[in-house]
């Protein structure tokens, strides 16, 4: 693989990565995993580091059977920022290419100006425009909507932590359903629910988290055109310059973008993306958004990923791709990106965020209480402040010295390698090392979650001074499909049982959810979407193909799929 100046020359590096596709799809030889750290392609092992116990610190399998069910809930929180078309597009696309809609709750925050196009009611016209059945138009009561002003905006991680509150209260656990973030600007494969659940069971972990930035809508693979099925992968920090050296994911922007090839399930990675997101929803409530970060952009993703990293939480780079990025826009990047700024603010949270991140000019006791209206009386007290442990401090489970070095930081800290002042230069400075080859997985050593000391979950929130609130209805409850669900629940739990049996060894481990499969083999070849072929080297996979494949498939056609189809 070219290791020099490729980054230079990135229409060279693809035309000589497809030819070497091409020639091992046509040689048989089997094409060995690489990830490209931003410089040079490092290739990765064909079986990952052995995981310590849970006992010793490990991950811990994934708890009840919330994958292998089609009526787990997904919850989905979208912030929209003057972004009405593409929002009530990228609704119409969550419903209409899932395989289950019926187990979809959106949450949508909403911050629009006078004469912009209102997300919900263009959600609704698309969807009496495509729908043809009237199971389709019942989606828009699933959708439920925070609105304020554009004016009133400030900035996204705000938003998100208002976004977060509009999960219905629920006496499902945490544990027991699953919850999305992502833009409001997103196109979705077929099937993605059912896609993420499997690739998130992939993982065997109860604390993992699917995280990635999307890839750009126009690159959406084929199985003929992208024989490498590339895949972004956020492993490699740069730091922005200005005076406030904040840490962030080496962006595709530098042209130094990181990605991965041939990859056969999730890869275990160190950074979060705030732009696509995917775990159990305990996750959000361990470390739910911190309100007192203000207009802060760069910033954001590594503070929250930082929190729940220590807090025992692992990122997984997706495998395969099911969330695609739009990156159009109505009304020009000036006014999609222009929230409004209030510098001493700003600098305020700034220095929250870098006293949070151990970093030097950091004061996590600088923004307390944000005048924002919108935000629960809880988390304007004064006790919300950053001690290890709080609500939006860093967790206990891990230090943040260890999730440097995991970053590839040898100096176990978040700060750049040189200071601000060594360099005139603008441009972002490039971390020297990176967690982009084989990692071994950091055990914890104390609790994974916080204690419970976040805000009460739930809809209700009052009126605001900024235009309220307006929510779309409450979603109906689940269809109940216990059928189809205790048949792939059975199926999987007579498959391990037989896997387990002959082998003479224990048991495979955990259910792993059903996946469609349409190729009418039973299991050898898997469904060839956007996921392409899935390898069945390992115990899971097999438990996700032979048993899962058949029950799976008649689940999706009971559930309306070609209705669906039509709808998309």
């Amino acid at each position: 693989l070219p290791q020099k100046g490729t980054e230079k020359k990135p229409k060279r590096m693809k035309a000589f990565l497809g030819l070497l596709a091409s020639v091992v799809l046509l040689t048989g030889a089997q094409p060995q995993p690489a990830v490209y750290d931003g410089e040079r392609w490092l290739l990765l092992s064909e079986k990952p580091p052995p995981l310590p116990s849970p006992e010793s610190g490990g991950p811990v399998p994934p708890q009840g059977s919330a994958y292998a069910r089609s009526n787990t809930t997904v919850f989905v929180s979208l912030v929209a920022y003057r972004d009405g078309r593409r929002c009530g597009r990228t609704l119409l696309s969550l419903f209409a290419q899932a395989e289950f809609p019926g187990r979809l709750v959106v949450g949508v925050v909403q911050q629009n100006a006078a004469g912009d196009l209102d997300c919900e009611l263009e959600f609704r016209r698309l969807v009496q425009e495509k729908a043809g059945h009237d199971s389709q138009r019942a989606w828009t009561s699933q959708v439920m909507m925070h609105r304020m002003g554009a004016s009133s905006a400030r900035g996204p991680g705000v938003a998100r932590a208002l976004a977060q509150r509009l999960r219905p209260k629920s006496s499902v656990p945490d544990s027991d359903s699953f919850c999305l973030q992502m833009d409001s600007h997103m196109a979705l494969a077929p099937s993605w629910d059912s896609g993420l659940v499997g690739m998130w069971a992939l993982t065997g972990n109860e604390h993992g988290v699917l995280t990635t930035s999307p890839p750009a809508l126009s690159t959406t693979p084929s199985s003929s055109s992208d024989p490498r099925l590339e895949v972004p992968v956020l492993c490699r920090l740069e730091w922005t310059r200005g005076g406030w050296p904040i840490p962030r994911h080496l962006a595709a922007a530098s042209g130094k973008a990181t990605a991965g090839v041939h990859l056969t399930r999730p890869k275990l990675s160190g950074l979060w993306a705030a732009g696509f997101s995917f775990a159990k929803c305990h996750a959000e409530t361990a470390a739910p958004y911190d309100p007192n970060l203000p207009y802060i952009f760069d910033g954001e993703e590594i503070s929250r990923g930082a929190r729940l990293w220590t807090r025992g939480y692992d990122f997984y780079a997706p495998h395969r791709s099911l969330v695609y990025h739009d990156y159009s826009t109505d009304l020009g990047w000036e006014a999609q990106l222009g929230w409004p700024q209030d510098p001493a603010q700003l600098q305020r949270s700034k220095r929250r965020l870098l006293g949070l991140l151990g970093l030097p000019g950091g004061d996590p006791t600088a923004f307390r209480a944000p005048d924002i209206t919108d935000l629960p009386a809880a988390w304007k007290d004064p006790a919300f402040e950053l001690d290890p442990g709080a609500v939006f401090g860093l967790g206990l489970a891990r230090s943040l010295q260890a999730y440097a070095r995991f970053l590839g930081l040898e100096s176990g800290t978040l700060a750049p390698p040189s200071s601000p002042e060594a360099s005139a230069s603008p441009e972002a400075e490039l971390s020297p090392g990176s967690a982009c080859g084989d990692l071994r997985y950091v055990p914890v050593q104390g609790p994974r979650r916080a204690p419970a000391l976040g805000p009460a979950l739930g809809p209700a929130l009052g009126p605001t001074a900024n235009g309220g609130v307006s929510e779309g209805g409450l979603h109906p409850r689940h269809h109940q499909r216990k059928s189809a669900g205790a048949a792939a629940a059975a199926g999987l739990a007579a498959a391990a049982e037989r896997a387990g049996g002959a082998s003479g060894a224990a048991s495979c481990g955990p259910l792993v959810a059903p996946w469609r499969d349409t190729s009418g083999v039973g299991g050898v070849t898997p469904w060839c979407g956007p996921l392409g072929p899935m390898p069945v080297g390992d115990c899971a996979a097999r438990l996700f193909h032979q048993a899962g494949s058949q029950a799976g498939s008649q689940a999706g056609s009971q559930a309306g799929s070609q209705a669906g189809s039509q709808a998309g």
